[in-house]
């Protein structure tokens, strides 16, 4: 695998860009058969604060995969400092951002061999969209810092396995669509130089 990226950053403005090459070789049965994929992916992603208590951002990738083909996925956010302050009660940030995401089959999912447990070249890739929005707030002079994040995923294609309760063999497939939605609650403490704390909720 290879990995370079390059970024310019200005007052208000940044902008990254980056390349990625992956080459998968593997051994996926007992009898030696040996199957290669070829990937690569490119991205940029783009950082701009038009006022000070604004920050915007936009991004894409695009990855170019020998099993599907190529495909590109956006990614945007925002955030907004409410209140900019020091002391007990510190800053306030507002934050929102969409998203989407794609991931490829496994070598043994799309090319196993076991009779019992067999691949599926038909595997079509996993693809997801994620809405978040949530409150970021900072208390006693930055020593602690709470969150509470809502989150609306959706995944189409998931990647499953399913099982024939007679002969106990089975095959990989697609789950056509799936939702997770939920509310995510998170603290963490400075205590002292040497401590912290973390804790964290997921109502999903």
């Amino acid at each position: 695998r290879f990995a370079g990226q390059s970024a310019f950053v200005s007052k208000g403005f940044g902008v990254t860009a980056g390349y990625e090459y992956e080459v998968e070789n593997g051994f996926i049965s007992y009898m030696g058969l040996h199957v290669r994929r070829n990937n690569q992916a490119g991205f940029l992603d783009v950082r701009w604060q038009p006022i000070t208590r604004v920050t915007l951002t936009a991004g894409a990738r695009a990855e170019a995969n020998d099993n599907f083909g190529t495909r590109a996925v956006p990614r945007v956010g925002a955030a907004y400092a409410l209140r900019v302050a020091q002391g007990a009660f510190g800053d306030t940030r507002l934050r929102a951002s969409y998203g989407q995401g794609i991931v490829e089959p496994r070598f043994d999912q799309t090319f196993g061999t076991d009779p019992c447990f067999p691949g599926n070249p038909n595997l079509s890739p996993e693809r997801s969209r994620t809405v978040h929005a949530g409150i970021e707030q900072k208390l006693i002079s930055d020593r602690v810092r709470v969150t509470a994040d809502y989150f609306d995923n959706r995944f189409r294609n998931i990647i499953s396995f399913q099982t024939d309760p007679v002969t106990f063999c089975g095959t990989f497939f697609n789950t056509i669509l799936a939702r997770a939605r939920g509310v995510n609650l998170s603290g963490e403490s400075r205590l002292s130089r040497w401590l912290g704390a973390a804790a964290n909720y997921t109502y999903d």
